[in-house]
C-alpha cells in the first residue's frame, strides 16, 4: 500500500490530454497527500504553458465507501495570476468512479474542474483546497452519537508559465491571441447621407481566452468613431474554452467621400503546433454623400447601441 501522510509521487510531464472528464487519470497520485480514509487530489493537464494557454485543472475527492452528501468547501483553490472559466457547470453529475490505490478501493468524486489561463510569465500555483466531509446520519445526531466531520486539505500544484516565443511572431506587434481565431467585419450599410450613423461589427470566433482580445483603436479621417460596445458568448465543448466576441462601433461620416475601413488583424499563436499566424478581416468601404446637416442648437451625439455584455464572469476561486 501507500504510506499515510506522505505526498505520493506522480508521473513526470503531466497527466494526459485535455478534457479529463469526471474519471481521474490512471497513474501516480501526484497532487495528493495520501490518507487511507479520504484525501484530495489536484490534477493539471500540463505543468508548463505559455501565457494565455489553457491549463485544465480538476480537484478530486478520494473517499472510502461513499458520501451521504457532498462536502462543503471551507477554502477554494486559489488561482492568483490566472483567468479562470468553470468547466463543471451547476448540473454536473456527482456520481463517483472507483479507483484502487494500493489494495484499497476509493470512490472518486470530481469536486472542481476549471480552465486556467496564465496572465503572466513565471512560477504560478493552483492553491490547495480544504473541505469538510460530513459523516454519520440524522439518527446519529438525534441519539447524540454523531461522528465528527472529516476535514481534508489538498496540496498546491505548481505550473511554469513562459513568454510567447519570439520566433515567427509578426514584427512590431505586442498584442496576440493564443489558440485559434477568425475575424469578420461587416457594415449594416455601405452608403449613407453625410452625418448619418453606420454600425460596424467585428466578430471574433475561436478557441482560447477571447475575453482578452483587443482589436486596437479605429481612427478614420473624416469619420467620427464612437467607443465600441462589446458582447459575446463563452462555451467549453470537450473542456476546451471557445466562443465568440463582438465589437460594435457607430461611425458618423462628417463629410462626403469614400472611406476605407482597414482590415483588423491580430497575431495568433497556436500552442498545439507552436506556430504563428495572422487572423485578419477584409477591408470595407463606406460611401457618404451630400453636405453635412448643420447642427441646430448643438445636435446630440447618437447613442451607442445597447448591447448586453453576455460574457460569463469567471468564477472566483480562492480569497
Amino acid at each position: 500500500g501507500v504510506p499515510g501522510g506522505t505526498v505520493v509521487p506522480g508521473v513526470p510531464g503531466g497527466n494526459g490530454a485535455p478534457g479529463l472528464g469526471t474519471s481521474p487519470p490512471a497513474g501516480g497520485l501526484d497532487g495528493a497527500l495520501y490518507d487511507d480514509q479520504a484525501f484530495l487530489r489536484t490534477v493539471v493537464d500540463r505543468s508548463e504553458a505559455v501565457v494565455g494557454e489553457q491549463v485544465t485543472v480538476t480537484v478530486y475527492l478520494y473517499v472510502r465507501g461513499s458520501l451521504t452528501s457532498m462536502p462543503m468547501a471551507s477554502h477554494e483553490p486559489t488561482t492568483d495570476g490566472f483567468w479562470v472559466h468553470d468547466l463543471l457547470g451547476p448540473t454536473y453529475s456527482s456520481e463517483p468512479t472507483v479507483q484502487v490505490v494500493g489494495s484499497t478501493r476509493f470512490s472518486v468524486y470530481p469536486l472542481r474542474r476549471f480552465a486556467a489561463f496564465p496572465l503572466h510569465a513565471g512560477e504560478l500555483s493552483i492553491g490547495a483546497m480544504t473541505i469538510n466531509i460530513p459523516r454519520g446520519s440524522p439518527l446519529d445526531i438525534f441519539m447524540g452519537t454523531s461522528t465528527p466531520d472529516l476535514e481534508r486539505t489538498g496540496v498546491a500544484v505548481s505550473l511554469t508559465a513562459r513568454e510567447l516565443p519570439a520566433e515567427g511572431r509578426p514584427a512590431d506587434r505586442t498584442e496576440a491571441h493564443v489558440g485559434t481565431l477568425t475575424l469578420s467585419a461587416t457594415l449594416d450599410r455601405d452608403q449613407v447621407p453625410t452625418g448619418d450613423a453606420v454600425t460596424l461589427t467585428l466578430t471574433a470566433t475561436g478557441t482560447g481566452m477571447l475575453s482578452g482580445l483587443d482589436p486596437g483603436d479605429l481612427v478614420l479621417d473624416g469619420v467620427r468613431v464612437l467607443t465600441p460596445s462589446t458582447d459575446g458568448e463563452t462555451t467549453a465543448p470537450g473542456d476546451r474554452v471557445s466562443g465568440t466576441r463582438r465589437f460594435v462601433w457607430l461611425l458618423v461620416p462628417e463629410r462626403e467621400g469614400t472611406f476605407v475601413i482597414p482590415a483588423f488583424d491580430v497575431p495568433v499563436f497556436d500552442p498545439g503546433t507552436r506556430t504563428w499566424s495572422l487572423a485578419a478581416s477584409a477591408p470595407l468601404t463606406l460611401v457618404a454623400a451630400g453636405n453635412p446637416v448643420a447642427a441646430a442648437g448643438g445636435a446630440e451625439e447618437p447613442d451607442a447601441p445597447e448591447i448586453a455584455d453576455g460574457d460569463e464572469a469567471p468564477p472566483e476561486y480562492g480569497p
